[in-house]
């Protein structure tokens, strides 16, 4: 089979589950999906790119195939931000905060009902009361649109303007509600007194939620992009009360058909919220699905689950193919590259999906993949990858440290130094000495961009063996492969 034939998937989930066969295609071998039916589970936590989103819209399929379940995804740059815009005002205060997310999930909650029963008018179920309370409804649906389309925006410069900002300029909007824009900036917003509306919205979602007999499952995902508009403490603890809402409103959502809101998280953002938190760690230790594809105990390439999704993938590909996972990889791969792969990677889906999406596009008429033309592909691909941790780390409160060590060690142009090492170089260099250093060098082997020598001779690297090692003063660091190339190290 010729590579041009052959479906890898998508390094982005989102756009993965836009595929027509997205469905087929979809690996389901690792239990995650079986987890998330439980009603308790309504937490998705993984590394970006390890499938969290693929997962939901893989839910979101399942669930709308029964015409009893109405399921849906929210993301955050779709409304959420014309939302907090629209609320921002003094009123919405940390204490208050959880009760705004309630009021969001019940509005989501109405706006899925009125769809519902929109398309029943004429079933007997929609009677003159019921018919009230649906209108009801819409009303208050309508009037939070009419306080979004009220948000305005007015700027002297030519930037696209989205969302009631200006494209390009950061605003810091806090938990408080205190926003700031630009001198040539004006936003223009109606009062609004949510939580005045509150109980009776509640009401009536939950009077009209329970005579639909419908299961409601709604994720919300992409949080991360919150922390374009505000600082990162008020992010974490928006974040923090978007959970500790949810988990309230799920243990009442549950007597309907174990309908639920689901929160899609990154896991370096819920590391931080838990270190702000007392005991935001036990809710999500009870409530989540962590997605992982760690793995030591396989013995060859096949077995290991990240490779058996890419192998999954390549048999979905041709009809009717009858070969086992082991004469699929020898008929199309080279014995060692998963270990290729692996070693300029971060363990994760994303990350080896678009390897064999850049060696497809250079080889189309190949019928396998060797890894002498991986290497010729390997430039384009450590770019991406680089890319990726940049995009990673835009969260991070030490991305400068770290941003500033990637550069001396690439000046440097060394694959493997000590802490002393990095020391001396700067002191015969123009670069400023990096604050915490140590602390740094701890965070990039946590992270897996960087590994570290034991013993002098094997390099390990947390995302390989599970679990950070934890570097001495006199450590020896070896930076990842996948950035190497990039990086222009020898």
């Amino acid at each position: 089979m010729k590579l041009r034939d052959v479906t890898f998937g998508k390094s982005d989930g989102y756009n993965e589950s836009l595929e027509p066969n997205f469905s087929e295609m979809f690996y389901e071998d690792t239990g995650s999906y079986q987890k998330l039916l439980d009603t308790r589970n309504y937490i998705i936590i993984g590394r970006k790119g390890t499938g969290k989103t693929t997962l939901a819209s893989y839910y979101k399929y399942k669930s709308n195939l029964n015409k009893n379940e109405i399921c849906d995804q929210r993301f955050a740059n779709d409304f959420i931000q014309k939302k907090l815009l629209n609320f921002a005002q003094e009123d919405i205060n940390k204490d208050e905060a959880s009760l705004f997310w309630e009021y969001v999930f019940l509005l989501d909650l109405g706006a899925e009902l009125v769809k519902f029963y929109r398309k029943r008018r004429f079933l007997s179920v929609n009677k003159l009361v019921q018919s009230n309370k649906i209108k009801e409804l819409e009303k208050i649906l309508k009037n939070e649109q009419t306080r979004i389309d009220n948000i305005t925006s007015s700027t002297s410069n030519e930037d696209e303007v989205s969302s009631g900002f200006t494209a390009g300029k950061k605003s810091s909007l806090t938990l408080n509600g205190k926003s700031k824009y630009t001198s040539s900036e004006t936003l223009s917003k109606r009062r609004a007194i949510y939580y005045e509306e509150q109980p009776n919205l509640k009401k009536l979602v939950f009077e009209l939620l329970k005579k639909s007999k419908q299961k409601i499952v709604l994720f919300y995902d992409d949080m991360d992009q919150f922390e374009e508009f505000m600082d990162l403490l008020s992010f974490k603890s928006l974040m923090k009360h978007m959970i500790y809402s949810a988990d309230k409103l799920n243990h009442e959502l549950y007597s309907f058909k174990s309908s639920k809101i689901c929160l899609v998280f990154r896991e370096d953002i819920v590391e931080m919220m838990n270190a702000q938190a007392n005991n935001l760690n036990k809710q999500i230790t009870d409530s989540k699905v962590e997605i992982s594809w760690f793995d030591t105990a396989y013995s060859e390439p096949w077995e290991h689950p990240l490779m058996q999704m890419i192998l999954y993938k390549i048999k979905k590909s041709q009809p009717n193919n009858t070969k086992n996972l082991e004469e699929i990889y020898t008929e199309m791969f080279d014995r060692n590259v998963f270990e290729f792969l692996m070693e300029r990677s971060f363990g994760r889906p994303r990350d080896l999906i678009q390897y064999l999406n850049l060696y497809k596009d250079e080889f189309p008429e190949d019928e396998k993949i060797i890894i002498k033309k991986l290497l010729k592909v390997e430039q384009k691909y450590s770019k991406w990858f680089y890319n990726e941790i940049l995009n990673e780390l835009s969260i991070s409160q030490d991305k400068e440290a770290i941003a500033q060590v990637i550069d001396i060690i690439s000046a440097r142009g060394y694959v493997s130094f000590t802490e002393q090492q990095i020391v001396n170089y700067i002191n015969t260099t123009s670069f400023q000495l990096v604050p915490n250093l140590s602390e740094t060098l701890g965070i990039m082997t946590r992270t897996s961009i960087l590994g570290l020598k034991i013993n002098g001779k094997n390099t390990v690297f947390a995302y390989r063996i599970g679990y950070p090692t934890k570097a001495q003063h006199n450590s020896k660091f070896i930076v990842n492969n996948g950035i190497r190339k990039f990086l222009s190290l020898g």
